[in-house]
């Protein structure tokens, strides 16, 4: 396939396609590959959960029975972040990976989120 078509590989080497198949190894290294790939990649997660802050406190939602989905979740870097933002808010955390999600559950572990985090391996549509 071309860049950019389901299934190809671009010039960082991480796959373009919305369903990505990942191995154990290329979990394991996804968060060091996708850094440098996308710049900024730190800060977009910081720049979401204030976003998310905002605008839920603007509708009124900002309460601590908030909850948010994360699709294509991943290794669950965004998770830090947004837990900062919203001590209260529960998540769904989906991807179809069961290697990413094993890092996500790791990540959940160290932060001590296990009881405000559902992981959902499969499609957000399964949800």
């Amino acid at each position: 396939p071309r860049l950019g078509e389901s299934g190809s590989t671009s010039i960082t080497g991480l796959v373009t396609s919305s369903i990505a198949t990942f191995d154990s190894a290329r979990a394991a290294r996804y968060d060091q590959d996708i850094a440098p790939a996308i710049p900024g990649y730190g800060v977009l997660h910081l720049l979401t959960a204030t976003l998310c802050a905002e605008l839920l406190a603007e509708a009124g939602r900002g309460a601590p029975d908030a909850r948010v989905l994360l699709a294509g979740a991943g290794t669950g870097a965004e998770l830090s972040a947004l837990a900062s933002a919203g001590p209260g808010w529960r998540f769904v955390a989906a991807d179809p990976s069961a290697e990413m999600l094993a890092h996500l559950r790791t990540r959940v572990a160290s932060l001590r989120l296990g009881e405000r985090v559902v992981v959902h391996e499969g499609a957000v549509s399964a949800l």
